[in-house]
């Protein structure tokens, strides 16, 4: 490298041009030299001597000529190799390379095309995939989506959520965590009505679908909703996914891509938690909601960090024996300026910003030391119920919490109880297992939380040894007065007297339905009609008056509280 380094510094003469004098010079010297030689010791006359070195030059020169014109041609794959990789540098351009010799040139052309092109197949997939799944990523739908535009196609833009997205990386390890994603991918693009489709996010992925009627559109994009919700299975393991879609019009919501995404995920900000349908459709007002949903995750951190949480407590009753057995503990924020505000209007949040973990860890601790505190004010202490959410029982730090909470309030264990739902245990059926039968060893109850509300595999529940279940509010309401409902609980009031375990009935406001529910052999119950939540400070005084109450043989419906 030496002499390549120095001719290079070299300056109006390129990489041939330097080859080819080198060449010049390297057969003419030599030759001349010694022909000249020669001549001088040979012969006296200077003319003759000049003469015969001018026909040399000319010949060799000629010769030269057509050997350098050869030897330039026999560099031109180097040349075409070296400018084949400057043009996809500067413009992105794929080469153009004779690729058909078998000689090194040949073999440097090959290499230099095949680097190329996986180099910009690599690239492609940085610049315009998702890693993850294979589908494009935001930057490459966008292009997608003007281009449809563009073309006056008529399409809608849907956002699709998948809520409980990241159940997944708390519950399944990294290669079912991807079965499972490519899975949900393959289904959604075998659907003829998807477009373009792309992952924008964790959770998060968007198409486009032509453009109906709205009622037309919710009803497509309801069945969609609905083949896509089936569970996604991988071994022992199963997902089932939770969606939620958002969805976008033009021109209306916005006349580009990135408008129409945007308002598509806005769309998705303004779900109630036990609306009817899980399609929601961009407008203004949904733009104001979205911009609240965001101050309020603020909010929230804040909160944790000042105290602004509460515990309210609702008494469950056995009503045959007249006395309160239990109290669920229900999270309530008291916001400064708005005041008290429910569950269902922060948790979500709190879930989607990743502090259900230090708020289910703030619950636990509180609800131990007020435990406590009831035990030195009432008789016969209610245990208290506690909800814990996928990803608090996913944690592996669970069980230490708890015993430090209750070894920090001087309780037992057994003074607590622990409610799940079934999306718990479905998603990692031996993980679920495990933990709670380490909760039982330490003589927590574990409950089996809005029963029939979710998917009621019978699986689960021959797998698994709950100490209670609950009835959930929607088959409670109205029994009295629907035969389908009364249907309902008799089967699973049946199942559970099978299995031998106690069943709640949650959400009794009437005596009519307490009535009906006791008929069909429900024995505790949970509802306004004895008590709305207490704060915990009144806990005490409440649970006496309402034992008092219900005590009464005319006891019917009870007093707001």
């Amino acid at each position: 490298m030496r002499f390549y380094s120095s001719l290079s510094r070299v300056r109006g003469l390129n990489y041939p041009a330097k080859i080819l004098l080198v060449t010049f010079l390297g057969i003419h010297l030599p030759l001349i030299s010694v022909v000249a030689v020669a001549l001088v010791f040979s012969l006296a006359d200077w003319g003759t001597v000049l003469l015969i070195l001018a026909v040399l030059l000319a010949a060799t020169l000629i010769g030269t000529a057509c050997t350098l014109l050869v030897l330039y041609d026999l560099l031109a794959p180097i040349l075409a190799a070296s400018r084949a990789l400057r043009d996809y540098r500067q413009s992105g351009r794929l080469p153009v390379l004779p690729l058909d010799f078998d000689d090194e040139a040949g073999t440097l052309m090959r290499d230099t095309d095949s680097t190329i092109r996986e180099l910009d197949e690599l690239v492609r997939k940085l610049t315009d995939l998702d890693a993850e799944s294979g589908l494009p990523n935001r930057n490459r739908l966008r292009q997608l989506i003007d281009d449809q535009l563009a073309a006056r196609k008529r399409i809608a833009v849907v956002c699709l959520l998948v809520q409980n997205r990241s159940e997944i990386d708390y519950f399944f390890d990294v290669p079912t965590g991807r079965e499972l994603l490519a899975a949900f991918v393959e289904r959604l693009r075998d659907e003829p009505s998807v477009l373009e489709v792309g992952r924008v996010a964790p959770g998060i992925i968007k198409f486009s679908m032509p453009l109906q009627e709205r009622s037309d559109l919710e009803d497509a994009l309801s069945a969609l909703s609905e083949r896509l919700s089936r569970p996604l299975t991988s071994g022992d393991y199963a997902f089932y996914p939770r969606l939620l879609l958002g969805v976008a019009r033009p021109p209306e919501d916005g006349a580009r891509a990135d408008a129409l995404m945007s308002a598509a995920m806005t769309a998705t900000k303004n779900a109630e938690p036990d609306a009817e349908s899980n399609v929601l459709f961009y407008s203004a007002e949904s733009q104001r909601s979205a911009r609240r949903l965001f101050e309020m995750d603020q909010e929230i951190r804040t909160a944790i960090e000042t105290g602004q949480f509460e515990l309210h407590y609702q008494p469950i009753v056995e009503f045959d024996r007249r006395r309160v057995v239990s109290a669920e503990a229900l999270i309530r924020w008291r916001h400064p300026e708005r005041g008290l505000i429910p569950p269902n209007s922060f948790i979500p949040l709190a879930e989607g910003a990743g502090l259900i973990i230090p708020l289910g860890q703030w619950i636990l601790e509180t609800a131990c030391r007020q435990a406590a505190e009831m035990g030195r004010s009432l008789v016969e202490t209610p245990r208290l119920s506690i909800n814990m959410s996928a990803r608090q029982f996913s944690d592996p730090d669970l069980l230490s919490t708890l015993d430090r909470a209750v070894e920090a309030a001087g309780i037992a264990h057994d003074a607590l109880k622990f409610e799940i739902t079934e999306t718990v245990v479905v998603t990692d059926l031996k993980q679920a297992r495990r933990t709670i039968a380490a909760l039982k060893e330490r003589g927590i109850a574990v409950v089996l939380d809005d029963f029939g509300a979710e998917h009621s595999n019978l699986r689960y529940i021959a797998n698994i040894d709950f100490d209670e279940m609950k009835i959930d509010r929607q088959f409670v309401s109205h029994i009295d007065a629907d035969s389908r409902l009364k249907a309902i609980c008799t089967s699973i009031l049946t199942l559970a007297e099978g299995l031998g375990v106690p069943v709640v009935a949650e959400g009794v406001e009437r005596r009519e339905e307490l009535d009906t529910l006791h008929r069909l052999g429900c024995r505790q119950f949970q509802g306004y009609l004895f008590s709305r939540p207490i704060p915990a400070g009144q806990f005490p005084d409440a649970v006496r008056t309402l034992v008092t109450e219900i005590a009464d043989p005319g006891f019917a419906m009870a007093p707001s509280r």
